[in-house]
Parts: structure tokens; C-alpha cells; sequence
């Protein structure tokens, strides 16, 4: 008898696009929110998510790439650790305007096709659970086949098994803290922890105690730049996930949050575009003087505000560019249709990948003596916290620029703005600052040949949308039982109720 199948959540409506490619493979097992494969469409290339978990299975007619496929039909199955996919009688790409025909998908024989969609051409399922709801009815003792599932299509979950057991996570609401925020309101978050049928609470806490108090009894937690340190994360007596509004979580003891059991998770890419964006602009408005000509022209002047060595043409430049993650990658993307030469450092890629990229790897040391450029998208680490200073700084060619969108404490700040007011360093580009808010009378703010802004590389519609329904579907998911994707301090199973 077959099983039934759990589909991917494809993120588009019924759209006609071009296959790209599985970034997944046959087999692999696949998290909530991993990317499944991509296409392109008038709305250039999207990596499209899966909404649940499993192992993944590709029938013989899977769209491979160049095929035409309508973005939201069911292409593949998310099966439960020794499930089988069915094999039925009709095709397994159906709907008008798919475009794949039987020869172009690779199928053989009409009885050969696999069926991707249950209905009707499926016998009625038994029931179908999670590796992870499997693993927990053993631990609590519970006969899975009773449980009644909240997943798609009557999917049992790991939380679905919890709130079966007595005692457990069923007996009280489930909370989710929020300990501040810089946006107008949490209206998206309430919306979608409140489906999920848990509560939010919500504080703007300045304090440790303030911290305290509002996370001890909650079973995720939601921050954004308050400090969750080894005080915060003991007196969290439930909490089964810390989810960092944001990237970094340089503002969260991992090792603590590891000790506790407590995974923490970010929502790691929620704004590449905007912050490489945010770093071209900074690179051209100090590479042209845009800012300059700007003050220039508005105090009654009608010249060349700078001398012509400093109107500098990207063709002629070397940029350096330390951190090949995410950010880093597009901003190298960016960067070679401007004809420059690019220097990337990372020491946890490969060279090869970074070759791969049409850029050349360097050691810091050749970063630094070479670069007219520097850029920063590494992360906030023992490693990398004040990689630019006084010895760095020195190191530089004289009149480089230096352009720092990613965490404040990777540059020492007052090195740097001795390096500005005596010109060794041409000029700087800054997003973020060590401390945030910088001071109404910090230097930087009234250097000339510094562009600044209040930490906002992030923001867009897009961007901000993201970041939010992100942190608040992994708060839910965490609270309810499941463990969260993108787990950043190596806890690999979820935190038992208390």
C-alpha cells in the first residue's frame, strides 16, 4: 500500500518558468526552508523552498534543466525515512501548460510514470510521520499510528507526537518573547505565531533584569540587538530556540545558548541584494565623490571639489574583499562587470570556489598591500574582531579606501579615524560602528572623507517582510516541538520539554 506524499511548498503561484537545477540531490534529506531547486522566469532566477521535511525522492520524470514547468506544480516527493514512493498510472507533471511531455521527462512507458499527486490516482493513504515524530513517540512511548497529524495532508509531526503525551507541551500555551524590535509594530509576527496557535509577549528590554524576566517561562525567543547573555540564557527555562532578527548573532552567547541545549538560529539570507547593493553605492560615491561634489555644488561652488587623482575609475582599481559568504559573493558579482581586479579572502572556501567566481584568492597580507579598495562581509568573530587595525591599517596602501557593511567591532574605531585625519587612509564607507549609536560628537560623523549611515544596508519591502515572517515561522516551529533550520552554534536535536 502506498504511502501517502508531503510536497515541497513552492513560493510562486502557477507560473510558467524555466527549470535551472535540483540543489538538492536524490536521497538527501531535506529541512524546512532548505532550497530545493531553482527556476527563471520574467522574474529572473528564484530558489524556491521547501516547506516540510524529509528525504527527498526524484521520479524518472523530474524536470531537468532547460525544461518548461509551471512554477507550483508538484515535482517531487519528501518522504519519511523508509517510505517508499508510489508509482501510479497517470503522469507525474499534470496541469495545462506544463509543457513536458512524456519523451521530454524521460519516461519510458505510460505504466513506468510516477504519480505525484495523491489524488486520484493514489489509494487512501495510511498514515505518515516525520523521522523526528518517529524518534520522539519512542522516547514518550506513544503509538504514532493514533496520533492525529497538523502536518500537510495529515503529515504527523515531532509536535503532534509531543502534545499526544500527557504532561507535555499540551497542558499550557506556548509562548514566544520578543525582546525588542525597531519596527513600527509586531503585527506580522502576532499573525503568524497566533495561527500556529501559540502567544506572543513583547518587551523593549534595556536591561539584563528586563531580560530576564521576560524569557523565563517562554518557549522561544525573538531578538534583535538586546544582549542574551549567560545570565539571560540560564534563567530560560523552556525556551527551545533563541532566533536572531538578522544575520549575525555576535549579540548571543552561543556557547551558553550550546550549553543549555538551546539552538540558536538566524535568518541568513534575508538581504544579500541590499547589502551588496548598499556596498557598490559606497564603493562608487567615494570612488567618484559623489558625497563631496554633493556638499560642494550646495555651498555655492561650481568646480572639481578634489584633486584628479582622487576621481578614480573602477577599470583601474584592485578591490579586496574579505568574507566570501553570501553578501561577499554577490558583491563580487557585482564588481567584475566594472572591469576591476577582485581579491577575495575567506579562509573557510576553497580557492578553487573563489576561482571558480572569476576572482583571485590572497592572503590578508596581500589584501591589505594591494588593494585600493578594501571591503568587509565577514562576520563578528574572536578571529576577525578588529582585523582592521593599527597593524592592518599600516599595511595598506596609502589613499586606499575602506568600506565596512558588516559588524562594527571588526574595525578598531579610533585607529581608523587616525588613519582618516592623517590621510593614510583616503577616505571610508561605513554602515555599522563600534558603538552603535555612534555619538552625536563622534569624529565620524563630521570627517569629510566619510560616508556614514545609521546601520540600514539591510532595508527594503523585501527585505524586512522576510526577516520578520523568518524569525517568527522559526520561533513557532521551535515552540511547538520541531527543531528550527539554520542552526548557528552546532545543537543538532531539540531541547526536551520542561
Amino acid at each position: 500500500m502506498p504511502t501517502e506524499i508531503t510536497v515541497p511548498r513552492l513560493g510562486w503561484s502557477m507560473e510558467e518558468a524555466i527549470f535551472s537545477a535540483w540543489l538538492k540531490q536524490d536521497g538527501e534529506m531535506v529541512r524546512a526552508g532548505d532550497m530545493l531547486f531553482s527556476v527563471e522566469s520574467d522574474k529572473a532566477t528564484q530558489e524556491i523552498e521547501s516547506f516540510d521535511a524529509g528525504v527527498l525522492h526524484l521520479p524518472p520524470n523530474a524536470p531537468q534543466q532547460g525544461d518548461k514547468v509551471l512554477v507550483g506544480q508538484i515535482i517531487g516527493y519528501l518522504l519519511a525515512e523508509g517510505e517508499r514512493a508510489p508509482v501510479g498510472k497517470e503522469s507525474g507533471v499534470r496541469g495545462q501548460g506544463s509543457g513536458i511531455s512524456s519523451q521530454e521527462s524521460g519516461v519510458r512507458s505510460q505504466e513506468e510514470r510516477v504519480c505525484l499527486t495523491p489524488d486520484p490516482c493514489l489509494p487512501t493513504p495510511s498514515p505518515v510521520s516525520t523521522p523526528r515524530a518517529r524518534r520522539a513517540a519512542r522516547e514518550l512511548g506513544v503509538d504514532w499510528t493514533k496520533v492525529e497529524g497538523s502536518g500537510r495532508g495529515g503529515r504527523i509531526r515531532e509536535a503532534d507526537v509531543h502534545a499526544h503525551a500527557p504532561g507535555t507541551m499540551s497542558s499550557r500555551p506556548h509562548v514566544i518573547a520578543v525582546t525588542d524590535w525597531l519596527f513600527p509594530d509586531l503585527t506580522i509576527e502576532q499573525f503568524i505565531v497566533e495561527k500556529a496557535g501559540c502567544t506572543l509577549i513583547a518587551g523593549q528590554c534595556k536591561t539584563e533584569a528586563e531580560l530576564i524576566a521576560l524569557v523565563a517561562n517562554a518557549d522561544a525567543v525573538i531578538t534583535q540587538f538586546a544582549r542574551i547573555n549567560a545570565n539571560v540564557i540560564a534563567a530560560m527555562n523552556k525556551a527551545r530556540a533563541i532566533v536572531r532578527y538578522g544575520i549575525g548573532v555576535d549579540n548571543v552567547d552561543l556557547d551558553a545558548a550550546h550549553a543549555h541545549g538551546i539552538p540558536v538560529s538566524n535568518i541568513p539570507d534575508y538581504c544579500i541584494d541590499e547589502v551588496a547593493d548598499h556596498t557598490l553605492a559606497y564603493i562608487l560615491g567615494l570612488t567618484r565623490q559623489v558625497v563631496t561634489h554633493t556638499a560642494d555644488l550646495r555651498a555655492g561652488h561650481w568646480r572639481l571639489a578634489v584633486p584628479v587623482p582622487e576621481m578614480k575609475a573602477l577599470r583601474d582599481q584592485t578591490v579586496g574583499v574579505i568574507g566570501f559568504g553570501r553578501i561577499g559573493r554577490e558583491v563580487v558579482r557585482r564588481l567584475l562587470p566594472f572591469k576591476c581586479r577582485v581579491l577575495v579572502h575567506d579562509p573557510a572556501v576553497a580557492p578553487g570556489d573563489i576561482t571558480a567566481a572569476e576572482a583571485t584568492a590572497a592572503t590578508l597580507d596581500e589584501i591589505f598591500s594591494t588593494s585600493d579598495i578594501i571591503t568587509l562581509h565577514c562576520p563578528s568573530t574572536p578571529a576577525t574582531r578588529r582585523i582592521i587595525g593599527p597593524a592592518s591599517l599600516e599595511k595598506m596602501k596609502p589613499g586606499a579606501l575602506l568600506i565596512n557593511v558588516a559588524r562594527g567591532d571588526l574595525v578598531d574605531t579610533a585607529a581608523l579615524v587616525e588613519a582618516l585625519e592623517s590621510k593614510r587612509l583616503a577616505g571610508a564607507a561605513l554602515d555599522v560602528f563600534d558603538p552603535e549609536p555612534l555619538p552625536a560628537d563622534h569624529p565620524l560623523r563630521s570627517l569629510p572623507n566619510v560616508i556614514i549611515a545609521p546601520h540600514i544596508a539591510s532595508v527594503s519591502v523585501t527585505a524586512v517582510r522576510k526577516l520578520r515572517e523568518g524569525a517568527a515561522t522559526r520561533a513557532a516551529t521551535a515552540a511547538r516541538g520541531e527543531f528550527p533550520p539554520d542552526v548557528v552554534n552546532g545543537v543538532t536535536s531539540p531541547r526536551p520539554f520542561l
